[in-house]
């Protein structure tokens, strides 16, 4: 099977699978392999990607292969090594390296060529590949960690999704950029293979190793762990991701290093409170309900999505919108959360499929964010699993509507994270990525978490009192409690020193210990977070260069740095302002850019050009992404669906309970079906036995089912309905519960719904302690309504009264055990 234009008429989706058509043979297929070899240390990572071909035809070849990398890399080096010649490329802006790979391939020399098409797409070009001649062609770069908390991330993309093109842009696209964005596509596999090797360093000892997209091995040793993949030759069909978990991450950091031209390059590391300060928000969610998301995809999407409803609160107000080609938009604008649109809104959410065709996103991101804004701050969730080639539309969209923060989730295991990381950019939000071994629940609720809170407002920087030339990002984003937020600038030094003493009277005259202080707004007041460093201290250090570099170019790419606001206005001269600057910083850091390419020359004697025939163009093919469309075939791995490897270092998990459900063999957010209507919004419960949680030690599928029915429950005020139907699949029996009830209105004068409350928070917080992401915010708002309830004593004797009422009939977590409530 190829990737064929489809004509959808007014959609116009192009990446889908269309035609049976017969594969190269795999001799015919110059790529054998690639290996990726990643060092990884702090926040950043150097990443090298080796590509290996071999022409096994009678007849010179020029082999052109679409490839992946990771959206916030600064690719900077490119390299080929025939035999035991080795040529290195050179950055060029992009016409002229064209136009020298183009003379090289006329010449009969041998040509490469590095183009970047989307910052997280790339295409290598191997020209005159001669018969028998192999070449192994080198891409380095540099990217930034993903951090959250005491982890850190690693996602390197190994395949280029089908992707949906508007019919617009179709008609008006360069047939060779289609060519890129869509190459021949494999499903089943290609003949050639994957191999990896992962070395990483933490900031303190490593406790964890997860991979939840291949199987690995692994090794850890204090702070070091290694990772290598299991098996020889594993299909290039989706990204892998690898987590390092560590005893403390660490806090806020200043990094110094000192690029070329002698000039000192600042990275400051900053991670905000955790402190949450809850808002009333219009919370509108779009959820992609494109056919890539089937099967596990939009299961996972709807019980996620279940638990963030039942996390808003009144006050709030909200919408929840699912997109396709078509539209299904639940109200015709945003209504106040209450227990009849709450319950509208789960009802709509149950009956749910991915079934609206191909991922239109930029219809429903026009009607939502051109709508007039409202009283409360717009909060814009989107959760998407697609490949779209109408990026910088959508981005520029989000940009030009600052009035709605825009927080973004990657599924899958290839959606694209320049769309997703690119329009929470946009949206001065934040974005999360989940792969299929992973859970979505617990991503979308820390969303939930950043998009209820006001945030930390108009961050700024004190650098200290040193002359900054440059910094990036050049706007800061709003900061989100425990999201991490990373800050570049340059410091002139001796512009063009290289001499060892020239450098050091740069560093002499830059001397001393410094402070810079980020400053931002909380509803408390001003909040300042501080990290130092001596100056003198900056050695030659290309990777921190590299990356500010790389941030700079993204904020001129994208439309946020000050060569797009300056001088003339009229389009041609600001893209012409924005080009230079590009080329610029690209050029004098050897950067790939949309402006710049690498390209490198074989140089080869002998033969006259004229007397060779031309080269054959054969286009690599790519494998089809794994499970797509809900197709279950993942080539190469024999893991299960939702189970994430877990290879755990020097640290074992400590007893907790939670996690097996006894007598609910089949529960999943498909077969928890149906909500009925009035104020205690409830699923059906028809078939169900117990959903009593078990200590088993790990998370899984059942106990998030289990959860979502219980929340499924709560109230848009906070509380529960006393629901014996509800309440004996957890171990309370109708009788038990009616007797509870009578002590408590006994004991400290509770109603029914009071009882009720308590009693699912006992059970939220015991049951379901390792779920605690999930559940912490409707906790909250339990808690928050049984203070408010008048009872004739205090909060603390309810939970004492409720502990000896459940101990006397011994009841789950009678006392609180496995419990973190106050009492």
């Amino acid at each position: 099977m190829t990737v064929m234009p489809v004509d959808r008429g007014r959609g116009g989706l192009v990446a889908s699978i269309s035609g049976q058509m017969t594969p190269l043979p795999a001799e015919r297929v110059p790529l054998t392999g690639v290996r990726i070899d990643v060092v990884a240390q702090g926040v950043a990572s150097a990443v090298t990607v080796s590509q290996r071909y071999v022409n096994l035809e009678k007849m010179a070849v020029e082999a052109v292969y679409s490839f992946p990398l990771e959206e916030q890399a600064a690719v900077f080096g490119f390299e080929a090594l025939i035999g035991d010649k080795r040529v290195v490329g050179e950055v060029m802006e992009k016409d002229k390296a064209f136009d020298e790979y183009d003379r090289a391939m006329a010449e009969g020399d041998g040509a490469y060529l590095l183009d970047q098409d989307r910052p997280n797409l790339f295409t290598a070009s191997i020209g005159n590949l001669l018969p028998g001649q192999q070449a192994v062609v080198t891409v380095k770069y540099v990217a930034k960690l993903e951090r959250l908390g005491d982890q850190v991330r690693l996602k390197i993309p190994t395949t280029v999704s089908p992707r949906y093109i508007p019919a617009e842009q179709l008609r008006q696209m360069d047939p060779s950029e289609f060519d890129h964005l869509n190459p021949p596509t494999v499903p089943g596999g290609v003949p050639y293979g994957l191999a990896l090797s992962v070395s990483f360093k933490g900031a303190s000892t490593v406790t964890s190793v997860e991979c939840p997209s291949h199987p690995v091995r692994v090794s850890t040793r204090g702070k070091n762990a290694t990772v290598e993949l299991s098996g020889p030759d594993v299909q290039l069909d989706q990204d892998l991701v690898v987590t390092f978990t560590m005893k403390d991450a660490g806090e806020s950091a200043l990094y110094l290093a000192r690029d070329d031209a002698g000039d000192s390059i600042l990275m400051l590391d900053v991670l905000p409170p955790r402190d949450v300060h809850r808002a009333s928000v219009e919370a509108v969610f779009l959820i992609d309900r494109s056919g890539s998301m089937m099967g596990s995809s939009i299961q996972q999407a709807r019980s996620a999505l279940l638990l963030a409803l039942s996390s808003l609160q009144e006050g709030d107000w909200f919408n929840v919108i699912g997109f396709g080609t078509q539209v299904d938009q639940l109200f015709d604008r945003s209504v106040a959360y209450a227990d009849e649109s709450l319950s509208r809104a789960r009802a709509a959410v149950q009956s749910w499929d991915a079934d609206l065709g191909g991922t239109d996103i930029m219809t429903p991101l026009t009607r939502i964010l051109e709508a007039p804004a409202g009283e409360l701050p717009r909060r814009l969730l989107v959760l998407t699993d697609g490949e779209v080639a109408n990026e910088a539309d959508c981005l520029a969209l989000a940009g030009r509507h600052p009035e709605t923060t825009v927080f973004t989730i990657g599924v899958g295991r290839g959606a694209s994270d320049h769309l997703v990381r690119g329009l929470a950019r946009a949206g001065r939000g934040q974005a999360e990525f989940v792969h299929p071994g992973e859970r979505i629940e617990s991503a979308l609720m820390r969303q939930v978490a950043r998009l209820t809170t006001t945030g930390l407002l108009e961050p700024r920087i004190d650098w200290g009192g040193l002359e900054v030339d440059l910094s990036a990002p050049a706007q800061l984003p709003p900061l989100y409690p425990g999201s991490p937020l990373t800050v570049f600038a340059r410091v002139p030094g001796h512009g063009g020193t290289t001499s060892d003493a020239d450098a050091q009277i740069a560093r002499d005259d830059l001397a001393g210990r410094i402070e810079i202080a980020l400053t931002t707004t909380s509803p408390e007041g001003e909040v300042r977070m501080t990290a130092s460093a001596d100056l003198a201290d900056s050695a030659a250090d290309a990777a921190i260069p590299r990356l500010f570099a790389r941030e700079a170019i993204r904020d001129l790419e994208e439309g946020r740095a000050g060569a797009a606001a300056r001088g003339s206005q009229q389009r041609d001269r600001r893209e012409g302002r924005v080009r230079d600057s590009i080329v610029e910083l690209a050029t004098r850091y050897t950067l790939m850019s949309s402006y710049t390419s690498f390209v490198a020359v074989e140089q080869r004697e002998g033969e006259a050009a004229s007397d060779l025939p031309p080269a054959e163009l054969r286009r690599i093919p790519v494998a089809l992404l794994a499970d797509w469309h809900g197709s279950g075939v993942v080539a190469g791995l024999s893991m299960g669906k939702g189970r994430a490897q877990r290879m755990r270092g020097l640290a074992s998990p400590s007893p907790h309970p939670g996690l097996c459900l006894e007598a609910y063999d089949e529960c999943s957010a498909s077969s928890i079906h149906g909500f009925t209507p009035g104020r205690g919004p409830s699923f059906s419960l028809d078939g169900l036995d117990s959903l009593v949680v078990a200590s088993t030690g790990e998370p899984s599928a059942h106990a998030d089912a289990a959860l979502v029915v219980l929340v499924g429950h709560q109230r848009a005020d906070g509380s529960w309905p006393l629901d014996d139907g509800l309440f004996v699949l957890y171990g309370v029996p109708g009788d038990r519960l009616s007797a509870l009830a009578t002590a408590l209105h006994d004991a400290v004068g509770a109603d029914a719904d009071t009882t009720a409350t308590a009693l699912a928070v006992r059970l939220l917080r015991g049951q379901f302690a390792d779920l605690r992401p999930q559940w912490h915010l409707a906790v909250e708002k339990a808690e928050a309504w049984l203070a408010s309830r008048g009872l004739r004593v205090g909060v603390d004797d309810l939970w004492a009264a409720l502990d000896h009422a459940l101990r006397r009939w011994s009841l789950p977590y009678a006392d609180g055990a496995g419990s973190d409530s106050p009492h």
